[in-house]
């Protein structure tokens, strides 16, 4: 785990380009996997849109996350200089 979020988001959009560079070659056939989780094995088909989606949605939760991060130490210092 990074110190600093900011790091993850920076690292998960790399990736995330780095994949997308890659559909241009997409045959247009989803590919299946499976999701693990809660004891289960589920099958699920991905596309690049829906892995797009997926990413975007997670980065957002990061991006959320360092921007909680910085206000609660924009409020921690605040309520110091009081």
């Amino acid at each position: 785990m990074a110190d600093n979020p900011a790091e993850l988001v920076v690292t998960g959009v790399e990736r995330c380009l780095e994949y997308a560079a890659t559909w241009h070659a997409w045959d247009g056939r989803p590919i299946a996997g499976q999701v693990e989780g809660s004891g289960d094995v589920r099958p699920n088909v991905w596309t690049p849109a829906k892995a797009l989606r997926r990413i975007n949605d997670h980065l957002i939760d990061h991006l959320h996350e360092v921007h909680v991060s910085h206000v609660n130490a924009y409020a921690e210092e605040v309520g110091r200089l009081m």
